[in-house]
């Protein structure tokens, strides 16, 4: 490869760098106008904070949490806007980053998907519904499915992810 085709190469490799700067700043203006329309509208994040500490580490804060879910519909709306954050291009992901953000490894081994043995059903959860709801959030149109495929597959492989 000779000087003059090295030239040419960075000559290419220049030009090509000018145009995803560019629009590196065409899509930074785009996120900074979706955010000023989104705080005009007054967003869609309830105005509270929560009563809850995520991630859960105990089967009592579990519990709580649960309880809290049931009754009070603003910290539903707060919880279910807070995973909606965890994004992923495909729903196996996002479920996967939302559970992760929620439940540490050794809470989570004691979850099955449907309550066998000793462990308690996750599927029968107020965070179950939660979870499904900001998949939807963000991915509309996944299946319950997938959305259980996940959960199923993430909670059995928790004892492992936390070295027992």
């Amino acid at each position: 490869m000779g000087i003059s085709s090295v030239i040419a190469l960075l000559g290419q490799l220049r030009e090509e760098n000018r145009e995803l700067k560019g629009e590196v700043g065409r899509l930074a203006q785009e996120v900074r106008a979706m955010r000023r329309e989104m705080r005009r509208q007054g967003n869609e994040t309830p105005k509270t904070t929560p009563q809850y500490r995520l991630p859960l580490s105990t089967m009592e804060e579990f519990l709580a949490v649960e309880a809290l879910l049931k009754q009070d519909a603003q910290q539903r709306q707060l919880m279910l806007s807070t995973l909606a954050l965890c994004r992923g291009n495909e729903a196996g992901v996002a479920v996967r980053r939302m559970l992760r953000s929620l439940l540490p490894n050794d809470l989570a081994s004691r979850f099955n998907w449907a309550g066998k043995g000793k462990k308690m059903a996750f599927k029968d959860t107020n965070l179950h519904d939660v979870l499904f709801d900001a998949l939807q959030k963000q991915l509309p149109g996944s299946t319950h499915a997938v959305f259980g495929d996940s959960v199923k597959k993430w909670l059995k492989y928790a004892p492992e992810r936390g070295g027992g």
